[in-house]
């Protein structure tokens, strides 16, 4: 889940609201290196955010669940839903963001402030993009939760179900073993 938004929604969402991209990236053309470097944001925002996200969940959740070091399972899924948002919405969005600005510098589009603009032009586009994304970042933000609250509890319910399963065999254990002894 931590891939997909940086893979389609981000992608679909800047070619859309950023003019001269969209044609940038279907161009068809005989310059390979114009068409992939295009698209090189998108991967990128899908792929890391995505492999962040699995290996902070495995190492700080998972392992977590499995060895019952932290109590509390709402801090459990606390945690997760911070990791899965941060990896999952804001990252992608913020990797995708500044890789097609630099490609569209590279392409000289127009939306893109001049060197000379100075940092008044760049905060003003980051805060125009930002205000356009909104809810498009909200509703990312929304889903990632959701995804985080589903697979912490998949998993809570998973070990206990083990769990139970466990003492059932070893309740089962001692009886056959007390029959024996008999």
């Amino acid at each position: 889940a931590g891939g997909l938004p940086g893979l389609f929604l981000y992608r679909w969402h800047f070619r859309r609201i950023l003019p001269g991209l969209r044609t940038l990236m279907d161009r068809t053309t005989s310059h390979v290196r114009i068409v992939f470097s295009s698209n090189y944001p998108s991967l990128v925002s899908a792929l890391v955010p995505a492999s962040m996200c699995g290996l902070s969940h495995l190492y700080m959740v998972t392992a977590d669940i499995a060895l019952q070091e932290t109590p509390c399972s709402v801090c459990v899924e606390t945690r997760a839903t911070a990791l899965q948002v941060i990896f999952g919405a804001w990252i992608p969005f913020a990797s995708s963001l500044l890789g097609y600005v630099m490609v569209g510098r590279g392409a000289n589009l127009k939306w893109i402030p001049s060197t000379s603009a100075g940092w008044g032009a760049w905060l003003g586009l980051y805060k125009d993009i930002l205000s356009k994304s909104q809810p498009l970042l909200v509703g990312v933000t929304v889903a990632q939760m959701v995804v985080a609250g589903a697979l912490v509890y998949a998993e809570n319910s998973s070990y206990w179900s083990i769990m139970r399963e466990l003492d059932r065999r070893v309740k089962e254990d001692e009886e056959m073993m007390a029959r024996i002894e008999e």
